[in-house]
């Protein structure tokens, strides 16, 4: 179990780094693991229609509604799959949500920083306002939002890394 971790921990660092020195790299990454998302969600779908009860069925829910979601989710990612135009779109998807939660995770952390003290407080504010600054400038120019999110994931990645090299194990059931 161990050495899982240490696997992991080496994973996790490579990416972080090749994320930093490749920034178009972590947004295609990242396409690539949405449309394979959407597929397992869309084949999903597809196979619950088909496991599922016919009657009365809402058109929404478990019906023919659920077979046409689960279609077009899986056409949808196999072209962003293999369709370069596709596959740019999943990239821009990508790097949109990192910016509209860039901006509410800014706004987040502004207002929880009324209930820090000292440092804490003061720390909070500039992270919040550091990230609302970089998210709404990543509105108006798409390569900016994605060298941060590049960097943003290259950092999470790294400490990801570190944290099952040097993390401590977990209490066992019992032990104080």
């Amino acid at each position: 179990m161990k050495a899982l971790r240490y696997i992991i921990g080496a994973l996790a660092i490579i990416f972080g780094i090749i994320f930093f020195a490749i920034p178009s790299f972590a947004v295609s990454f990242c396409g690539w693991m949405l449309a394979v998302v959407f597929l397992i969600i869309g084949i999903a779908a597809i196979v619950s229609y088909f496991r599922g009860k016919k009657e009365k069925q809402s058109i929404i829910s478990t019906g023919i509604g659920m077979l046409i979601f689960g279609i077009i989710m899986v056409i949808f990612s196999i072209l962003a799959l293999f369709v370069d135009s596709v596959q740019t779109a999943f990239e821009v998807i990508v790097v949109i949500m990192f910016v509209v939660g860039l901006i509410s995770l800014g706004i987040n952390t502004i207002i929880a920083s009324n209930v820090l003290f000292g440092t804490a407080r003061i720390l909070s504010l500039i992270t919040g306002i550091l990230m609302l600054v970089v998210g709404f400038y990543g509105i108006f120019s798409i390569f900016y939002a994605a060298v941060a999110f590049s960097v943003y994931a290259g950092v999470s990645f790294i400490m990801f890394g570190l944290a099952m090299f040097f993390g401590t194990r977990p209490i066992e059931h019992g032990e104080k």
